[in-house]
């Protein structure tokens, strides 16, 4: 039962995203900030930093705008990749095809996009960490 024969010899892995793991966790970690600031528990912090609320939507809606463009950008990639290999399958005479550009490093602005976020989001949470360490104790 347990034997290297019965397993399979290529085993299936689940299909996992090649965005990157830092934007992601950013974007997980806004989406769960703005829960207690959407429930009305923090409208007294809100009112006191306007600035605070009008960066941290800003940030939310900057980094879903870069993970939708860079998934655009990674698919865009995918079908050209595919593309390019099934026209070489189908030509017995055609060359290789060249790489396609976009699948091993994303764009300059993106990576500037993608570090001003970043950048954003530690700001937002020096914020936070000020305001909770000037709190008057209790």
């Amino acid at each position: 039962m347990w034997s290297v024969g019965t397993a399979p010899p290529y085993p299936r892995e689940r299909p996992r995203s090649r965005l990157p793991r830092l934007p992601r966790g950013v974007f997980l970690a806004l989406l769960f900030a703005a829960f207690p600031f959407l429930k009305g528990w923090c409208a007294g912090f809100l009112n006191q930093h306007g600035l605070f609320a009008f960066g941290f939507v800003c940030c939310v809606v900057s980094t879903t705008a870069w993970l939708l463009v860079a998934f655009l950008i990674q698919q865009t990639a995918d079908n050209q990749r595919k593309a390019r290999i099934e026209q070489f399958v189908s030509d017995p005479d055609s060359s290789v095809p060249a790489p396609v550009v976009g699948l091993e490093t994303p764009p300059f602005w993106l990576r500037i996009w993608n570090w001003t976020n970043l950048a954003l989001f530690l700001l937002l949470m020096a914020v936070i960490f000020n305001s909770l360490v000037t709190l008057p104790p209790a």
